[in-house]
């Protein structure tokens, strides 16, 4: 019997999937035949073993020399105990022979059985790049039909697991970890879902604006789910913050007007009393006189003792003085102090100009040094007796 015929039934079982078997080879057409053939019973199967690890699910590294003969005679022996070890269920041993097999003889056939192997031994995300490699490979049809058919399920798989290792990493406060485990999840199967538990990632993590396009994005994605409001709350509470921070940063600048209108946004985005207090101060400091009462009066009927007690007290003490300002400010310019003050030094200064005026004009065109000399000659005069 030829080994081209072994090879197509030591693969079959390699595709029990409900769809029929798939036949392939997993060594090169044309190789003479290696002995008998294999005639043991496949022993009976038992419950599959815990996932395989991933580093039996990757592509290994082909070895020297990997296409002559003798190379593909072991290799067909690793197939063989690959084979029993499926049969039993027992894909970790079956994945370990299917590697050295790929590494004695580097057949696209035989990474595509690795990748069933993990598949069918839970290692969803390992089985899923094996199956994306095969296909990148240019296999035949067949083999191109089942990655095909496989992939966009174990995409499904994968990010379900990548998302609830990001559950896990946000509970431990491993924000960093969530946040990527998140995104993966989301590249892979992009449902809202992924979207919000990275937000949730982000929010926790302090990366507040990043958090707000993430918590957007969410909404722009999912219409009429539950968690809207909720997410709805947060980007209010975050929206204001951010507003805050920018408050802060041109109250320290000296920008007194900016910052009363970030305290402004802020308030819009969370109603909270301290932000009436804080446009109040902001409107103070950048002489907005009528804004910094409103304000303060807002803030002391919204709030009660003994709640904010050093900020009511600051409101309290500024208020008369303010009112007072407002109140100078109403009245016509000629009731003002200081208008008379001008009026008096303006009047003073004319009558001055007159009186100079006058003095030049009676001495001609003198300078100022010989009009007094002229002047002071008769007091000059000697007295005889």
């Amino acid at each position: 019997m030829s080994l081209l015929w072994k090879r197509s039934s030591l693969l079959a079982w390699l595709t029990r999937t409900g769809c029929g078997a798939l036949l392939v080879a997993s060594l090169s057409s044309g190789v003479a035949n290696a002995g008998p053939q294999d005639t043991h019973e496949p022993a009976p199967q038992t419950s599959p073993g815990p996932a395989i690890p991933s580093e039996f699910c990757t592509k290994p590294t082909a070895k020297a020399g990997a296409s002559d003969k003798s190379a593909q005679k072991s290799a067909r022996a690793f197939l063989l105990s690959a084979q029993k070890a499926y049969d039993e269920n027992n894909y970790l041993e079956s994945a370990k022979a299917l590697q050295k097999a790929y590494e004695t003889s580097p057949q696209v056939e035989t990474l595509f059985n690795l990748a069933q192997t993990c598949r069918e031994g839970s290692a969803t995300r390992a089985a899923l790049k094996l199956y994306e490699e095969v296909l990148a490979s240019d296999p035949d049809d067949n083999i191109a039909a089942e990655c095909k058919r496989h992939i966009p399920t174990l995409k499904v798989e994968a990010a379900a697991q990548l998302d609830k290792q990001a559950k896990e990493q946000l509970a431990q406060k491993d924000t960093a970890k969530a946040q990527a485990l998140a995104e993966e999840a989301f590249k892979l199967d992009g449902k809202p879902l992924y979207v919000f538990h990275l937000a949730e990632a982000q929010r926790i993590g302090g990366q507040h604006r990043e958090a707000i396009l993430s918590y957007e994005r969410y909404l722009n994605l999912a219409t009429g789910e539950e968690r809207q409001p909720e997410v709805l709350g947060h980007l209010s509470h975050l929206r204001a913050m951010d507003e805050e921070r920018r408050a802060e940063e041109h109250t320290r600048a000296g920008e007194h007007t900016q910052a009363m209108a970030a305290w402004q946004a802020a308030y819009r985005s969370e109603p909270r009393p301290i932000y009436t207090f804080r446009i109040a101060e902001s409107a103070r400091q950048a002489g907005s006189t009528g804004e910094a009462i409103a304000s303060y009066q807002r803030f002391l009927r919204d709030t009660h003792p003994p709640d904010y007690s050093t900020e009511r007290k600051s409101a309290e003490d500024n208020l008369p003085q303010l009112q007072k300002e407002l109140q100078d400010q109403k009245k016509p310019i000629y009731k003002r102090w200081w208008f008379w003050t001008i009026i008096g030094g303006a009047a003073a200064g004319i009558g001055a100009g007159i009186a100079a005026g006058v003095i030049a004009g009676q001495s001609g065109s003198s300078l100022p040094g010989q009009a007094i000399e002229r002047d002071l000659k008769p007091a000059l005069t000697v007295l005889r007796f």
